[in-house]
């Protein structure tokens, strides 16, 4: 009589577990899936921030030289100047004086004075202007024709010619109310002093011209600062003073940007003089801003600030606080970051992310 072995309970315990694992993982990975499609998506924008920003006041430092023309100096040197500086038609009674021999230690005369008549004129050329350092340099050519007639009942008639060069150096100054003062220290020297040769001796006429001369130096010194103050600087660094307090275009569009000037004070640094231009060495202090989006209305110009002596005509330093308008800067922002969307962003300890950006 044979008998079967008893079947084992274990493996069917072992079945049941499984099937009960596998159970409570669906359950929950059904559950998890539910939870996370049915989850609020909605992401609220950060808080809008509407605080007043804060910006330290620093000025920023502009050269703006300003030039003008000098021609008009120069056609008032020409009017106030005549062509023709000084005539003359007199009789001297010792154009060639007497020549004198030593006999028994005493002087004789053994040639008279011999006298004649000096007729002729000085004149000048045209005027020129230049520049030489912080001096205006005013050069006047001067040529004098001059004739002896009948020396002595000898000789009819020699004509002697001369040249000269006057220069009229100009140093200019701005008072505090910017109107300019100068002064004027003018030289002249005979490049060829006129003179005839008479029998030997050289007749010059020298002495006659600087006689004649001398009342001309003496007008010029007080015509030329006259003249310079009709260059009317003022007004010029006025009119340039008023027309700063603008707003100035950097971009036009995509996005519009504009810098504000708002002026504070002018510094002045001398001059100098090229090409028939002065050229004013100024430097002007003022608070700039950059705003992004439409142009912000202009400051409102204030007088004209006295003069302040500084030396900064050429520096230059900015300081410029940046104003942005939301609006203006966010499709230009949107269109960058959605071209960058393209390529993966590559996260530090994540890898790499794709980002998605909307309005």
């Amino acid at each position: 009589m044979s008998t079967e072995p008893p079947t084992p309970a274990r493996p069917l315990k072992r079945r049941r577990y499984a099937i009960l694992a596998i159970a409570l993982a669906v359950l929950a990975a059904g559950v998890a899936a539910i939870l996370f499609w049915s989850r609020d998506t909605t992401v609220e924008p950060p808080p809008r921030v509407n605080d007043p920003v804060e910006v330290p006041q620093q000025a920023s430092l502009i050269a703006v030289p300003i030039e003008t023309d000098v021609s008009a100096l120069s056609q008032a040197l020409e009017r106030a100047i005549p062509r023709t500086l000084w005539a003359i038609d007199q009789h001297f009674d010792k154009c060639v004086a007497a020549k004198r021999v030593r006999l028994f230690k005493k002087d004789v005369k053994v040639t008279p004075d011999i006298g004649c008549n000096v007729i002729g004129t000085v004149s000048r050329a045209a005027i020129r202007l230049r520049g030489e350092g912080e001096d205006i340099i005013v050069d006047i050519p001067i040529r004098a024709n001059i004739s002896a007639r009948n020396v002595g009942g000898v000789l009819k008639g020699e004509t002697a010619t001369g040249a000269a060069m006057a220069h009229a150096r100009i140093r200019l100054t701005l008072r505090e109310d910017w109107t300019p003062a100068a002064t004027v220290r003018l030289a002249y020297d005979w490049t060829k002093p006129p003179g005839i040769d008479f029998l030997g001796q050289r007749i010059t006429f020298t002495e006659k011209a600087d006689e004649k001369l001398q009342p001309i130096v003496r007008d010029l010194e007080r015509t030329l600062p006259r003249e310079i103050a009709k260059l009317d600087v003022r007004a010029k660094v006025g009119d340039a003073w008023r027309q700063s307090f603008t707003s100035l275009q950097l971009n036009a569009e995509n996005p519009p940007v504009w810098m504000r000037v708002t002026p504070q004070r002018l510094s002045y640094g001398g001059y100098s003089l090229s090409g028939g231009k002065l050229r004013l060495k100024l430097a002007m202090e003022a608070g700039t801003e950059t705003f992004v989006g439409p142009r912000p209305q202009d400051p409102k110009p204030t007088p004209l600030p006295a003069l302040a002596r500084e030396s900064k005509g050429t520096q230059l330093r900015f300081f410029l606080p940046v104003i942005a308008d939301y609006a203006q800067l966010e499709p230009v922002v949107l269109k960058v970051l959605v071209k960058r969307s393209r390529r993966p962003f590559d996260l530090p300890g994540i890898g790499p992310v794709t980002a998605r950006f909307d309005k």
